[in-house]
């Protein structure tokens, strides 16, 4: 047993805080993995009057640690997944003044000398009576008290400061529209809490376990160096989980520009802290400082508390981004979702080179199961479906509900030549797995499924809307090649079908059997008849009571051409039989049998949906007649809607083709519009980007007053492009370095006008072109050019006047320099009324501190 007296060095104790007085009860958190010894030592130290908390392992210790304080930490050496020595390392990072005491069976000379490289002296062998034990905690717990009372104090103004990161950290990640940019605002933010080089959080919270990478750049950095952080993370997370991050997963930084040859090349000196949620470390957030900067003890325990922060913020974040890109029926990610990562998948294939590959898979006859069972049985079929296709897919695959029954299967980083393999497993699981058991049901369902690889035969990587296009095509062959199958595209424009035969439709050699029902209550008319049909070549299923007939229909929908049903059957009448069965396979072609060959008879059974009637007893010839109209009437029947399928998929591909035709004119429009406002500002240069300003501001107040998204896209480009027209302005005017005269200011007053004539002769550009209009009206009818008053000014006008007039004022002119933040406060208060809207001011000034962040302005105090 060592229990020294060695002191343990303080330092930065933290302001504020209610430490507690000599006489107040000693806190102990107490860790140890055997619940017997830690339930006997609790029960110790509350006899002796201390105040326990305890935990059975390290992470859930550090999580007690965030949010706890305690004078004396007890803790077992052995433990999984994160060993004490570990758990201990990163406990002092929380609170560094806090007291530790080592009780374990296993102390080795190379655990005492870790130990003391930590400051901690007090190391207790099991067994060790409950005397020595708690007489060393109130040793421990002396030392810290005395300790705290003169201890250093941390500057108020610095955690002043940190506190206000912090409060920044959690609103711009709450406000990020993905979870790469929530990362990456967090990761900036924090940053300038402290002197660094590179921070990076990694977080691995997502259902699918999929982790992600992202960091920020204060200084130029090399390739080398961002290699060394990334293996720092693998190597912490793996410490301190025993798991390993998958090669897929890489670093990424939002600033990747300031990575080149010249900049810094080697992490001397890096600090990681785990994120940690319910116990279970989900992350890492990792500092890299200077070289010729040491972080202070204060400065590490508010990173670890800023990491706490984090843990809140991410945790909410997950479960409020799983609620918005989750199907909620089958729980796989949502189209909306797979549409914005397959940006972010392409980008990375671009970058790494990877062969991403995609597949398309569709539940054969689903809507007969709808129509037989009902839509709620329907929607298990696809929950269940769901399970599967998870089931067998790669953890790091995107797999996503695009729609209806049609699931998309992304693969980053998959080789090509698996794909036949992979959908080949995708249909053998469906078509083996009974559906509904828990019901009481049993359906069997099939799939078809579409492949194709993400790069052609000489490596260059397609678009990924050319890939979907490309897995449609194979997904269609499959289907009309006759389903439960799957076929992969290949360049050569053949399609090579996953492992499987393909089936071919008809061929002189090889030919379908046709698949024949018959119903009788009559064993010999079963026989006789089973005899015919087997003569002319066809698979049969015999029956002898319409009951277990109806119940094979129903398990197997669309597995027989057609049914000879028996007028009269014990059970029921075959009229009824055929009136169930119409409703479970309308593509089922019914035949009537029956000795009793009445007029009556027959024209009920047409009624009844029968498509034909034979007199019993059955003479070949006539069945053989009448057999091959109601097959070529059933294949007839399958092409039909075959061709409805297929023309649902082919209209699907021409619309995305039409959508993606759409956007990339919106896109060329949008670059056109930038260039012309760019072509201003090249001229105009001392504005700087005032019109990108004006556009991002005026946008973030429009969506505070609800505008949709068609009135944002308006407000956009028009805010854009409002100053357009000063094209046509004199540059002796325009960027004159004085006042202007009465005649000049005329003469510019004329560009609003100008750009409305500009814009206004674009239909798709109306809307826009009365907003630039109207921009420089006032409020109380004393703008121009019309002189509108009030509400007669369009609202979008309304909010950028006032954003165009606040941009002017605080930015630098040829003129004059910018206005300090006050002034120009005061100056748009001053005009309330007058030439602004209140309504607009008053939200305005709301958002006052988001507008001077957008604007660039914060910090500048050069005006002020």
């Amino acid at each position: 047993m060592d229990l020294s007296t060695t002191t343990q060095p303080l330092q930065n104790a933290p302001v504020g805080m209610d430490w507690r007085g000599a006489d107040s009860p000693i806190s102990v958190l107490l860790l140890d993995d055997d619940d017997g010894l830690r339930k006997l030592i609790e029960q110790a130290f509350t006899i002796a009057g201390f105040r326990v908390m305890t935990a059975r392992d390290g992470g859930e210790g550090l999580q007690i640690l965030l949010s706890h304080r305690f004078d004396v930490v007890v803790s077992d050496l052995v433990m999984e997944p994160m060993d004490g020595i570990t758990f201990l390392s990163e406990a002092l990072r929380i609170w560094p003044w806090m007291r530790i005491v080592i009780l374990s069976g296993y102390v080795q000379d190379e655990v005492r000398e870790k130990a003391r490289a930590l400051g901690i002296t007090t190391i207790l062998e099991k067994p060790s009576s409950f005397h020595e034990l708690t007489e060393g905690v109130r040793s421990e717990a002396e030392r810290v008290r005395q300790q705290l009372a003169a201890g250093s104090r941390v500057s108020l103004n610095q955690i002043q400061y940190q506190l206000s990161i912090l409060g920044e950290t959690t609103r711009t990640a709450m406000e990020a529209t993905s979870i790469s940019n929530a990362l990456g605002n967090l990761s900036r933010d924090l940053g300038e809490a402290l002197p660094t080089i590179a921070t990076a959080i990694m977080s691995c919270q997502a259902q699918d376990g999929n982790a992600i990478m992202i960091g920020t750049l204060r200084k130029p950095v090399s390739a080398g160096f961002i290699a060394q952080m990334e293996a720092l993370i693998r190597t912490r997370y793996q410490r301190l989980t025993s798991l390993e991050l998958g090669d897929q997963v890489r670093l990424q930084f939002i600033n990747a520009q300031d990575i080149g040859d010249d900049g810094i090349s080697e992490v001397k000196n890096a600090f990681s802290f785990p994120i940690i949620d319910h116990g279970t470390v989900t992350g890492l957030l990792v500092f890299v400082p200077p070289a010729d900067y040491a972080y202070s003890e204060s400065d590490i325990s508010f990173l670890y508390h800023a990491t706490n922060q984090l843990t809140t913020v991410l945790t909410a974040f997950h479960r409020i981004r799983e609620l918005a890109v989750r199907d909620e029926l089958t729980g796989l990610y949502n189209r909306h979702y797979l549409q914005d990562e397959l940006v972010s998948i392409w980008q990375m294939a671009y970058r790494y080179g990877f062969s991403t590959s995609m597949m398309i898979l569709d539940v054969d006859h689903f809507k007969q199961i709808n129509d037989t069972y009902g839509h709620l049985v329907g929607d298990q079929v696809l929950s269940e479906l769901g399970q599967i296709v998870h089931g067998v897919c790669r953890s790091s695959d995107l797999v996503a509900r695009y729609g209806g029954d049609e699931i998309i299967i992304v693969m980053p980083d998959a080789d090509p030549a698996s794909l036949g393999k992979m959908s080949r497993r995708l249909t053998e699981a469906v078509r083996a797995y009974t559906f509904c058991a828990r019901d009481g049901r049993s359906i069997q369902c099939t799939v078809s499924v579409g492949a194709a690889s993400g790069r052609n035969r000489d490596g260059a990587l397609v678009d990924a809307d050319v890939l979907m296009t490309r897995t449609d095509e194979a997904l269609y062959l499959a289907k009309r090649n006759g389903r439960d199958r799957s076929y992969v595209w290949t360049e050569s424009g053949s399609f090579d079908g996953g492992g499987e035969p393909p089936l071919h439709v008809s061929s002189e050699d090889e030919t379908t059997k046709p698949s024949i029902l018959v119903i009788d209550d009559d064993r010999s008319v079963l026989k006789v008849t089973d005899m015919l049909l087997r003569m002319e070549g066809c698979e049969t299923e015999l029956y002898d009571n319409g009951t277990a007939a109806h119940e094979a229909i129903v398990n197997h929908p669309g597995r027989f051409d057609v049914a000879l049903i028996d007028l009269n059957l014990n059970d029921m009448n075959g009229l009824e039989l055929i009136q169930k069965v119409d409703a479970i396979d309308a593509l089922l072609v019914k035949i009537v049998i029956t000795g009793e060959a009445t007029l009556d008879n027959a024209v009920n059974s047409l009624r009844h949906g029968a498509y034909d009637f034979i007199q019993k007893p059955i003479q070949l010839n006539q069945l053989r007649i009448t057999l091959g109209r109601a097959l070529e009437y059933h294949r007839l029947r399958v092409e039909n809607l075959e061709y409805q399928q297929n023309l649902e998929v082919m209209v699907r591909r021409k619309s995305l083709e039409l959508t993606n035709a759409l956007q990339r004119t919106r896109d060329s429009l949008d670059f056109t519009l930038r260039a012309l406002a760019s072509m201003l500002e090249a001229r105009e240069h001392a504005t700087g980007a005032h019109s990108q300003r004006v556009q991002d501001i005026t946008c973030m107040l429009a969506r505070d007053f609800g505008f949709s998204e068609k009135k944002l896209a308006d407000i956009r480009q028009g805010a854009l492009l409002h100053d357009i027209g000063k094209i046509a302005i004199p540059d002796a005017i325009l960027l004159k370095g004085a006042s202007l005269s009465d005649e000049e200011w005329r003469i510019m007053r004329t560009h609003v006008t100008t750009g409305y004539e500009l814009i206004c002769k674009s239909p798709d550009l109306k809307d826009t072109a009365e907003l630039m209009r109207c921009h420089h009206e006032a409020f109380d009818g004393s703008g121009y050019p019309s002189g509108l008053k009030g509400e007669n000014i369009p609202l979008g006008a309304r909010i950028f006047t006032l954003v165009d007039a606040y941009d002017a004022m605080r930015s630098d002119r040829p003129y004059r320099k910018g206005m300090a933040r006050d002034e120009a406060v005061r100056e748009i208060q001053c005009h309330r009324g007058g030439q602004f809207d209140p309504v607009v001011v008053d939200a305005f000034i709301k958002r006052i501190d988001d507008v001077e962040k957008i604007g660039n302005w914060i910090g500048d105090s050069s005006h002020a």
